[in-house]
């Protein structure tokens, strides 16, 4: 399911801050594109993964909804079977 988080306010974890710049990631990249976040289901609750493409790349986010916008928990260069998960769900979105 894509989901629209660009008109919140991004708050990230010191964690979350350390992961996106190890893995080469602009943090100011990623919350200019966070309209285009496939949120992944496994979660229940109010922990989500979703998964973004960056430039050719994927980045993988964990995140919680707050009253104001979304914390970023952490983040990371999307592993092989994330980036099918990813496919998966955009291809069921474009099937209808």
């Amino acid at each position: 399911m894509i989901k629209n988080y660009s008109k919140q306010i991004v708050l990230w974890t010191k964690h979350a801050s350390e992961e996106v710049l190890e893995d080469n990631f602009e943090p100011r990249l990623i919350e200019q594109n966070l309209d285009k976040v496939v949120e992944l289901p496994e979660f229940n609750g109010e922990k989500k993964r979703g998964i973004i493409r960056l430039n050719g790349k994927y980045c993988t986010l964990i995140y919680i909804r707050i009253n104001f916008g979304i914390k970023i928990i952490t983040c990371w260069e999307s592993n092989p079977t994330d980036i099918q998960e990813y496919k998966q769900n955009i291809r069921k979105k474009q099937n209808g």
